[in-house]
């Protein structure tokens, strides 16, 4: 890959990451991975999610003989991991400040998931090993059946049909198989949960009217079905000292957002598995997208894996360390104050 195609990556996809050192600025190992993994080297489709499952090898070789090999499930859209090739708005220094034998430039491995060991600098070359003889796709998710049929009207207010709702994405449509589907409840409970989409279908089933304010300025309104956390909650035996729910999608699996233990509890708040009382589809978060009534859209986190309980009221989401306000409050502010 040339320089000037590197930088091209990072002006549509710019990741970056804070330390000692500074702010490093570059792509996410995943995005270069997802170049060259199969045919597709463009548009949401480019990394090969399927492939990445099988926990193929990522070697990253520094000029000086050094290597690192990483697991392709630890990299999955993994924005923690980063190639840098800029800090603090300049090219790579040729080494560590301080330790001269660390080689930096052109190119060095950082991020918050990032150990010492794997900080890989004057990278040369990357390789993918140990891939399947053959390209796996997943299962398809079972598209909703001739018995649904989509409902246009709930509790005597015109509901938005599908096709005309917005809809937003990070990396594209992530497809989720509902056969080996399995959500993790973990965290500050004393009672860890793995649940199959047949557990979540067996919880009580709630229906919701309710409007879905995208902080960019559009709405629509929908009927939302499906089992309250607080039934999830309760059958984890959440520890009194969690304070947050942290929701960990298979597009942000460090954390997408989180929302207050509290609020949920008060609120009733539901997971959505159908849409206007159809199977949510791919596109909308299957298995399923959290109902965060009264909220920004972006604290409706879609294609949840794993919900995790937790004490730490500082964690920002994907969007909310960005500047979004982590209330997240319809006609509230968007962004935090300074932001």
């Amino acid at each position: 890959m040339t320089e000037a195609k590197f930088q091209s990556g990072v002006s549509h996809h710019t990741d970056t990451c804070n330390d000692a050192s500074g702010t490093w600025t570059g792509l996410a190992l995943w995005r270069l991975v997802g170049w060259v993994d199969d045919g597709i080297q463009h548009g949401p489709g480019a990394f090969n999610d399927a492939l990445a499952d099988t926990s193929y090898s990522i070697k990253v070789s520094s000029s000086d003989g050094y290597y690192y090999i990483f697991d392709s499930v630890t990299v999955k859209r993994n924005d923690n991991i980063i190639v840098a090739n800029e800090l603090n708005g300049g090219p790579l220094p040729a080494a560590d400040p301080i330790n001269s034998t660390q080689l930096w430039y052109p190119l060095r491995i950082v991020g918050s998931s990032v150990q010492n060991g794997q900080q890989v600098g004057a990278i040369v070359k990357m390789e993918l090993l140990n891939l399947p003889t053959s390209t796996p796709v997943p299962s398809p998710t079972p598209t909703p059946t001739t018995s649904e049929v989509e409902a246009i009207e709930f509790q005597g207010t015109k509901l938005t049909p599908i096709k005309e709702q917005g809809n937003n994405a990070l990396a594209g449509t992530q497809i989720i198989d509902k056969n080996t589907y399995r959500l993790t409840v973990d965290g500050l409970v004393n009672h860890p949960l793995t649940l199959s989409y047949a557990d979540l279908l067996a919880y009580p089933q709630e229906s919701w009217l309710m409007d879905l304010d995208c902080v960019e300025g559009w709405n629509f309104t929908a009927k939302w079905t499906g089992p309250e956390l607080n039934s999830i909650f309760n059958d984890a035996k959440v520890k009194l000292e969690a304070k947050i729910a942290i929701f960990h999608t298979a597009d942000v699996p460090t954390g997408y957002s989180s929302l207050d233990l509290n609020y949920i509890r008060d609120n009733n708040i539901i997971i959505a598995l159908k849409l206007n009382d159809v199977t949510l589809p791919p596109d909308r978060g299957f298995p399923f997208q959290v109902v965060a009534e009264s909220k920004y859209g972006y604290k409706w986190a879609k294609w949840v894996t794993r919900i995790e309980l937790s004490s730490d009221t500082s964690f920002r989401g994907y969007w909310e360390s960005r500047g979004y306000n982590n209330n997240a409050d319809v006609n509230g502010p968007a962004y935090d104050s300074g932001s």
